[in-house]
């Protein structure tokens, strides 16, 4: 009986103890609002694979209007908790001068260009992706917002334009005129790591052959293509026979570095530029991009010409200055349509490719942090979203059928990433890390159907639907607005 007692006392004191230990969890960023009420999710505060977590209790936490904080308790599925407090930066868009124009280039990866309807009406009206919904919630508001960019849907309901590329890191960004990533299962057609190596001149630079080591993915990271000469490879002369005159890629005629010139100078990445990459740390140039598509004045009104090429023509913009339209504009639809100028504001949503990279953790918040100051005297915000998925899919039935979330290799790494950045950034006052990750729709996905009062979300795909998307337009707005604010 004595050994059961003390068995007993001993099982009891181990489920105390484990109750007790401190709960881990991702901690909350600053939120920003617009005098709006939203959610915040425990999917967002899920450190480790395996963690399932609620909020008070619920699946969700409704912010009120015009709060400035918020305190809840975690708990997880075994009993452990933790009390966080969430500070929110709330700018009513009244507050704002009626004649401010902000003109926004919005730069980012799949889950920016991604195409997502209303599934309960099948309508485009109040956006797609979170930059076209931004901008219509700004119209409701009677705010002026350009949203700039080179590419947004055919007949588009609103203005909303943005320049993204499925797949692309910060590294590819910051450094290549084309698709390349660190990932073997990124597209056939992106450059991989052999092939980046070797396209980089990196054995020409080292010496070495490509092997696959740590130090030689932070490397190929940090060098843009172009600053060295190519190193004809087997591989490289493959990728070119195989790809070229297909993807946006030169037809290969024979010698490599001829292929490798003529991708430089005529890139697929809109900001790339062979110059920048020859003398200075990255090749991305904002001036580049707005040589080739530029189609507005500063102030945001698109500029004018008669010719059907109005590609490189000199005119006047409403400001009363000459300006030259870009060289990439050739034809009267581009010039109605892409809507470039040097912009007052940026957004980038780039991330989850970084977390599919193989270089290390700082090296990536590297990548990031040279791609966020890469426009000078420009206030910039950053965000990256989280992949769909429920703690508890029972609890969001039978509106909702989800896939459970999961946190996996990708999120753990953006997440090890992020507080990287953050200390990096940590005093800058033109660089804000916005945090869409915590208040981002679990139940939401891309190609998610509605039928029988169930919206159907439960595919396991990396890619936000209508309603995370709508979320990060939310976080974006108000960031916007309160720069907008302090500006005035």
């Amino acid at each position: 009986m004595r050994r059961l007692m003390a068995s007993m006392l001993l099982t009891a004191y181990c489920l105390v103890s484990h109750a007790q230990e401190p709960l881990q969890t991702y901690g909350c960023g600053t939120l920003y609002s617009f005098g709006n009420s939203f959610n915040i999710y425990p999917e967002g505060f899920v450190r480790h694979t395996g963690q399932m977590l609620l909020i008070d209790g619920k699946s969700s936490l409704s912010v009120g209007k015009g709060a400035s904080q918020v305190t809840m308790t975690l708990t997880d599925q075994n009993g452990a908790s933790s009390v966080e407090t969430v500070q929110i930066v709330c700018t009513e868009p009244g507050n704002l001068s009626g004649d401010k124009r902000a003109t926004v280039l919005c730069v980012g990866e799949s889950t920016t260009g991604t195409v997502n309807p209303n599934p309960w009406t099948g309508s485009y009206g109040s956006g797609w992706n979170w930059v076209s919904m931004m901008k219509a919630k700004s119209m409701e508001h009677g705010t002026d917002i350009v949203c700039l960019g080179t590419e947004t849907i055919a007949e588009a309901p609103l203005e909303a334009c943005y320049t993204s590329h499925g797949g692309w890191s910060s590294y590819t960004y910051l450094n290549w005129p084309c698709a390349a990533k660190m990932d073997p299962g990124a597209p056939k057609h992106f450059f991989k790591s052999e092939t980046m190596w070797y396209a980089l001149g990196l054995r020409g630079l080292t010496g070495k052959e490509y092997s696959g080591e740590s130090w030689q993915f932070d490397l190929m990271a940090g060098i843009p293509f172009g600053k060295y000469p190519v190193d004809e490879h087997p591989c490289l002369l493959e990728f070119a026979e195989s790809f070229g005159g297909r993807y946006g890629y030169p037809v290969f005629e024979g010698d490599i570095r001829d292929w490798a010139l003529r991708l430089a100078v005529n890139p697929i990445n809109e900001f790339y530029c062979l110059d920048a990459a020859r003398n200075g740390t990255s090749a991305f140039s904002l001036d580049a991009y707005l040589e080739r598509y530029r189609t507005m004045d500063d102030r945001g009104n698109r500029l004018e010409s008669p010719d059907g090429n109005p590609a490189g023509k000199e005119v006047r913009g409403s400001d009363g200055k000459i300006y030259r339209i870009g060289t990439r504009i050739v034809s009267q639809a581009l010039l109605k349509k892409v809507s470039v100028c040097r912009p007052g504001y940026v957004v980038v949503n780039i991330g989850i490719n970084d977390g599919d990279s193989a270089t290390s953790v700082e090296a990536t918040a590297s990548s990031l942090e040279r791609l966020l100051k890469s426009f000078p005297d420009i206030p910039v915000a950053h965000f990256v979203m989280r992949w769909p998925g429920a703690c508890y899919p029972g609890l969001w039935a039978p509106a909702y059928r989800t896939f459970p979330y999961s946190v996996g290799g990708n999120g753990e790494r953006v997440m090890s990433i992020m507080p990287v950045l953050a200390g990096r950034m940590d005093g800058r006052q033109d660089i804000t890390l916005l945090d869409v990750w915590h208040c981002q729709s679990p139940v939401s996905q891309h190609q998610e159907k509605y039928s029988g009062g169930t919206l159907d979300c439960s595919v396991n795909d990396v890619h936000t639907g209508y309603g995370g998307q709508m979320d990060a337009a939310f976080q974006v707005l108000g960031w916007l607005y309160h720069a907008i604010e302090s500006s005035l």
